[in-house]
Formats: structure tokens, C-alpha cells, sequence
């Protein structure tokens, strides 16, 4: 066997991307959730923890996404037991227009320092930069590694989003009173909030000295966005030597004439390709029980409809099974 050398032995460690949770927010609370629902708070150990949470085992993965509901503050660990924590308990029995379910996601949404970090950082400028920026930045400042930074961006913003921190790419405040009702309910988040490069773009100029400017007397302006300022706050337009608060830009739609308006779409649903051979994707999940296993099949991509649908068909066959389960339990003994 070969011997190390003392170069081998001084070699520099390897890099990695900044401790960050291996799962976003959404399905952190839904794991946390299940394990709450399944033992309450008086929690259970690291491998029943793991089944609970979606695992057949406490191996590597079921791990790592342990960890992650803990940077998330939705898991602690006492006494060698996981634990639902109390955020945790919040998000289960608090509906979601109540302020404390609005308060727990924003706390379990800042709770991982690297999120924390990040939103800390563009907060005081009301933008999250696009991803085009904000990754370079990650990977020049924070010591992201490039193949690791689309991954965490993907999860930040979803976190971000489902907390109600973040619209399109504007960052609200943690400490303003949230409001998850109807009027984050009817919010689209892939809606674009801030214009891209290439996007046409209008505003009105606002008066030099600070004054109010009546709409009537303001100069509205128009042209095409070049690129946007590292911080996301500024967008640059063909034309003008400055750069114009993102904030006042209203992205213009491109115009069609009226038969392009006509042709433009069909209503009505797109319908199924009949020369298609392409069967939908599915996808299989497995829940490891001490009987044996319980699967289920399921499309690769479920619309909003469906899953409440399918939450309905579960709940009765949950029912079913424990209907079942008394009755066994009822039953006597063969003699």
C-alpha cells in the first residue's frame, strides 16, 4: 500500500458551500408536521423520528433532512428524542390567517443563519436580486460552490415565498404585521415583480426637490431595461445615463394588433396530443411500516386540485383502515 506523502498530509481542505438546510421551507413543515401529528410533543427517538418523517430508516438522507428541520427551529432534540418544537406546533394548530401561523413561518423562515444572511443583506434595499446576481455574489462573498448555488436560490426563495417574505422579488418586513389571507392567497408568486433585461419599461419622473408631483404635471418616461444594479435596486434603461428605482418601473406588455389578440390563444383547455406515445411520468412513494410496506403511485406532477382531492381520498382510506383495525381488535380469539 502506498504511503502518504507530506504534501498529501498538508493538502487544503475541501471546499464546501456554507452550512445551508437540505430541504426547503414547505417540505420541512410538512415532515415536522407528520412527526407532531404521529407523537405530539413528547417526540420519539432518532429512528422512529425517521419513519415518521417519510424515511424507511435513520440512514444518511433521513438524517441531513433531520438537520434541516432543526436549522428550520421546527425540530429539537432532548434526551436523545426528536421533538416537535413549538413553531412546529403553531403551524399544525393555528389556521393560516391567524398571526401566530403567519408569525412561525417567518421565524422558521429566517431561523437558518445563511437565510438570514441573505435577506439581512437586500432587506434594507425592498428587493431580492435576481438569480443571475445574486448567485455570482454568493459565490464571490459567501463561498458558495457554483454547482451548489442554484439548489440553495431555489430553496431560499421558495422559503421566502411561502412565509410571505417575498413577492416576486420584493422583500417584506419580518417585523411587520403579516397578513396570510385572502390577499396572499390571490398572490401568484411566479408573477415577475421587478422588470429583466430585454423587458420594456414606464415610469414617472418624480419632482428633483422631493416635492409631490400631481400626475398630471409628471413626465412619464418609456424604454427598454439593459441590466439591473448588483443590489437589484437599480434598473439601467437604453437612453438615460442614471439608473431608475426599480420600485417605480411598470413593465410594459408588448402590443398585438387585434387579429394577433384573436389568434393568440384558443380558450379552452389545451387538449391531449392523440399521436402522442408518451406516457405521463409517475411516481412511486414508500412508507416502511413494521408490517411491511405501504406504497403509493401518483402522477409526477399533481395540479393544486388534485391534491386536495387526493388529501380527501387519503383521509377516508385512513378511515377505512382504522375502522378495520377496531374491528380486529374487537374481534375474539379462536379457541
Amino acid at each position: 500500500m502506498a504511503k502518504s506523502s507530506p504534501a498529501d498530509s498538508d493538502a487544503a481542505p475541501r471546499q464546501r458551500s456554507p452550512n445551508y438546510p437540505s430541504v426547503g421551507l414547505p417540505d420541512a413543515i410538512a415532515r415536522a408536521t407528520r412527526l407532531y401529528e404521529g407523537v405530539g410533543t413528547a417526540g420519539a427517538s432518532p429512528e422512529s423520528a425517521a419513519k415518521l418523517i417519510g424515511y424507511s430508516k435513520n440512514h444518511g438522507t433521513a438524517r441531513m433532512t433531520m438537520s434541516a428541520l432543526k436549522k428550520f427551529g421546527l425540530l429539537e432534540e432532548r434526551g436523545g428524542r426528536v421533538v416537535p418544537a413549538k413553531l412546529t406546533v403553531d403551524l399544525a394548530n393555528f389556521p393560516p390567517t391567524h398571526p401566530r401561523h403567519a408569525a412561525a413561518l417567518r421565524t422558521a423562515a429566517l431561523s437558518p443563519t445563511v437565510y438570514r444572511d441573505v435577506y439581512t443583506r437586500y432587506r434594507p434595499h425592498g428587493v431580492l436580486p435576481p438569480d443571475d446576481v445574486l448567485g455570482p455574489e454568493l459565490v464571490a462573498d459567501s463561498g458558495f460552490l457554483p454547482d451548489k448555488v442554484d439548489g440553495f436560490l431555489a430553496d431560499l426563495r421558495g422559503s421566502l415565498v411561502h412565509s410571505g417574505l417575498l413577492r416576486g422579488n420584493a422583500l417584506s418586513d419580518a417585523d411587520a404585521p403579516a397578513n396570510h389571507g385572502p390577499e396572499l392567497a390571490a398572490f401568484d408568486p411566479s408573477a415577475p415583480a421587478v422588470p429583466k433585461k430585454g423587458d420594456a419599461v414606464r415610469w414617472t419622473e418624480a419632482a428633483e426637490d422631493g416635492e409631490e408631483v400631481d400626475p398630471e404635471d409628471a413626465d412619464e418616461h418609456e424604454g427598454v431595461v439593459q441590466g439591473l444594479s448588483d443590489d437589484g435596486a437599480w434598473a439601467f434603461v437604453e437612453g438615460y445615463g442614471d439608473g431608475v428605482p426599480v420600485a417605480d418601473l411598470t413593465i410594459v406588455p408588448p402590443e398585438q394588433d387585434d387579429a394577433e389578440e384573436r389568434d393568440a390563444a384558443p380558450a379552452g383547455p389545451a387538449p391531449t396530443n392523440p399521436f402522442s406515445s408518451r406516457k405521463p411520468a409517475v411516481r412511486t412513494e414508500a412508507c416502511a411500516l413494521e408490517e411491511g410496506d405501504a406504497v403509493l403511485t401518483r402522477p409526477d406532477d399533481l395540479s393544486p386540485e388534485s391534491l386536495v382531492e387526493l388529501q380527501a381520498w387519503l383521509d377516508l382510506v385512513m378511515k377505512k383502515l382504522r375502522r378495520l383495525s377496531d374491528a380486529a381488535d374487537d374481534r375474539e380469539p379462536l379457541s
